[in-house]
């Protein structure tokens, strides 16, 4: 987590960085990305082997849960405000930005992604000033992902422990889930904290914990893409219909 906002910091922060330090920290993170694999594989088995085989296949349904709830996002909800609001072709504006939705995946990183979003935004025709200001602070509080793991992985520790839940929980939960996918870290594993706070507030029993760190690596590469893929598609719309200096050349090439 340090790592990917040291990262961060130094490539987008330190312009006129030497290239050796540069170097250095790229090779850094070329081997995070290589050996977490790894640490994903460690945690999966120890979340078998504390739970048991057969409750993995809860945990798989959970998954599942996700990504069509991720899928129903990025296929539905965000191409309907990219054609109803910012007017605008989803399949273009997909392809302008698949580089930061592949290194998002990656990296599990919206920290991570950061430099690369900001590129993709100014080559589509958003302009640099909207991109520098607003991407950055997007990467921190404009977490569609994150709320949805947040809002699932709670809901699943209620169902799992037989732990009841009314409306007002459910209300609750959804509040807490906002706020606190604005406080998540743009960094790997980073929800995962913030629904282990939200899930011990509601009164689950800090021992969730262990399984939500567990398996939350098999959701977290697409949670950050859909974390990261947000955040453009509020910088278009300022740039098109607020500081009205979008690039319209740009976009179309």
């Amino acid at each position: 987590m340090l790592l990917c906002v040291f990262f961060q910091c130094v490539t987008t922060s330190c312009s006129n960085a030497c290239p050796a330090s540069l170097a250095c920290i790229y090779k850094l993170l070329d081997f995070v990305l290589w050996y977490g694999p790894i640490g994903v594989f460690v945690l999966m088995a120890n979340v078998a082997a504390v739970v048991g085989v057969l409750a993995v296949s809860a945990f798989a349904k959970l998954i599942l849960s996700f990504y069509i709830s991720g899928l129903i996002i990025l296929l539905v909800i965000q191409p309907l405000v990219l054609g109803l609001v910012a007017r605008v072709n989803p399949l273009r504006f997909w392809k302008r930005f698949y580089p930061a939705m592949l290194t998002a995946f990656s990296t599990a990183s919206s920290n991570a992604t950061l430099p690369v979003t900001i590129s993709c935004a100014i080559n589509a025709g958003i302009s640099r000033d909207v991109a520098t200001v607003i991407l950055p602070v997007a990467a921190t509080i404009n977490m569609q992902g994150a709320c949805t793991t947040i809002t699932l992985f709670t809901l699943f520790a209620f169902q799992a422990l037989g732990i009841p839940i009314g409306f007002g929980e459910v209300i609750t939960l959804v509040v807490l889930g906002f706020l606190g996918a604005t406080a998540a870290a743009g960094v790997p594993g980073g929800a995962a904290i913030i629904a282990i706070a939200t899930a011990t507030t509601l009164g689950i029993p800090v021992e969730a914990a262990g399984w939500m760190v567990g398996v939350h690596p098999a959701v977290d590469p697409f949670e950050t893409m859909l974390n990261v893929i947000g955040d453009p598609i509020g910088a278009l719309i300022v740039s098109k219909y607020v500081t009205k200096d979008f690039d319209e050349r740009k976009w179309k090439q």
